[in-house]
């Protein structure tokens, strides 16, 4: 459950990116759910006027045929995914009160190809305009995405981006809880994840990061030192170019 602050600070961003707060994301993308992350920059990306002003729920149609070509998740997938995501429910705290909501409160499907989701006024101008601590984001980038940890790899890295100094240690017990992994060795994590993350990141965002080894004080046996964490430096590629996106 996320938990998220009310605010009337806005801001504007230019063609092609889209402005989400990072917990708002992370409510989304519970579980690693990168089907769900891209769901949420579609419909961030479409202009939807409710025909009843004073009605508390949007309803959005989604054409699956449309979203299938545009993020290039499968029918199927995009079907379960969204099942998923009706178990999410976030809390919105202003002054006066803590409301609590569920992410999708209803889907309905068509038999013209189509899906119905009905999404609470509040969740709605979360997607739409988001308050503090914007991911800025090329969404047609997310659509490319593949790896299930990179989504939150952006969010981590936007959050270290924001100290003085933008590099943070974390040991491999705390990127297992981040990331909802168990790997054991500090090898497995950064095979199976860092350079992962890394290599998608490297082709597909203004953001990306390095790494490098945290090794512990004493040894144990024989040779170096074993690695017990990794330092994260995030980098923005200001001569990034991305690819063309057929449409």
């Amino acid at each position: 459950m996320a938990k998220l602050s009310s605010s009337s600070d806005k801001k504007k961003n230019g063609d092609g990116l889209v402005n989400l707060d990072n917990q708002f994301v992370e409510a989304f993308i519970k579980d690693g759910n990168i089907v769900a992350l891209k769901l949420l920059f579609y419909i961030a990306g479409l202009d939807i006027k409710s025909k009843d002003i004073k009605s508390q729920f949007f309803k959005i149609s989604i054409k699956l045929s449309d979203m299938v070509t545009r993020t290039g998740v499968s029918e199927r997938s995009f079907k379960r995914n969204l099942i998923k995501m009706q178990n999410t429910t976030i809390s919105l705290i202003d002054e006066k009160m803590e409301s609590y909501i569920a992410l999708l409160p209803r889907i309905d499907y068509d038999l013209k190809g189509s899906v119905v989701i009905t999404m609470d006024r509040d969740v709605y101008a979360l997607v739409k305009k988001s308050e503090s601590n914007l991911t800025i984001i090329d969404s047609k980038r997310v659509y490319q995405l593949k790896g299930k940890h990179t989504a939150k790899m952006l969010i981590l890295l936007e959050w270290i981006s924001g100290f003085d100094t933008p590099r943070k240690l974390f040991t491999l017990e705390e990127l297992n809880a981040l990331f909802g992994t168990r790997y054991t060795t500090a090898k497995d994590f950064k095979n199976n994840v860092l350079l992962k993350c890394q290599k998608e990141l490297d082709e597909n965002s203004k953001l990306t990061f390095t790494f490098d080894d945290k090794r512990a004080l004493t040894i144990i046996g024989k040779g170096r030192p074993r690695v017990v964490g990794f330092w994260i430096n995030p980098i923005g590629k200001r001569s990034y170019q991305p690819k063309l996106i057929k449409e």
